[in-house]
């Protein structure tokens, strides 16, 4: 996940919000997360 936030951020954009999921069997994992970035 790491490479795609900073990818996102290297791009110019601004990074608005981060929340991460846990997998859908509750999994201590994050399994998805949700990136919102503005530019």
């Amino acid at each position: 996940m790491s490479e795609i936030v900073n990818s996102v951020i290297r791009s110019g954009f601004m990074l608005a919000q981060l929340d991460e999921h846990p997998g859908w069997k509750g999994e201590n994992i994050p399994w998805e997360f949700t990136l919102v970035a503005t530019t």
